[in-house]
């Protein structure tokens, strides 16, 4: 029965229909297994392209404080050293560097962006202190205390 199966009269060219449908579920096996990877690889895109902007902000911030020994929340100033800077005020905008000040101490600095994913993210700089990374999956602001917040670490997010 078999043979009658592979054989074909002559001419006769192309793929049967089981091959097909093999190949065809091949397809989506492949397909199904890529979709999922995909998505993660975007999301994490999207989290070190909101990183890599909270550190370009943050590089200004450090050459004004050399400059004048105190940080600064104006956007024009860290612009003036970083042209390609995006800068938004506080509650103003989800997708952009927000720097904010201590309250009362010009010697500490927040800066932080929400990730297109939905994660927050922050570092908090102290001239004395040094620098702390930290994130929020919720998508919450950060705050910008006295003190390092919690959980935050050195060592980057």
């Amino acid at each position: 029965m078999t043979k009658a199966i592979r054989r074909r009269p002559a001419g006769d060219e192309g793929f049967t229909l089981i091959e097909a449908v093999i190949a065809v579920m091949i397809i989506a096996v492949v397909i199904a297994i890529a979709i999922p990877a995909f998505r993660g690889f975007s999301g994490s895109a999207q989290n070190r392209a909101t990183q890599t902007g909270i550190r370009a902000a943050l590089l200004p911030e450090k050459a004004v404080w050399l400059q004048e020994e105190e940080y600064t929340d104006d956007p024009d100033a860290l612009v003036a050293f970083e042209p390609e800077l995006v800068f938004f005020e506080a509650g103003i905008a989800p997708h952009g560097v927000v720097v904010t000040l201590a309250e009362d101490d010009d010697q500490i600095v927040c800066i932080e962006a929400l990730s297109a994913s939905g994660i927050m993210f922050g570092v908090w700089e102290s001239a004395t202190e040094g620098t702390f990374y930290g994130s929020d999956r919720t998508g919450a602001t950060l705050g910008c205390g006295a003190g390092a917040p919690e959980g935050w670490t050195q060592s980057g997010w």
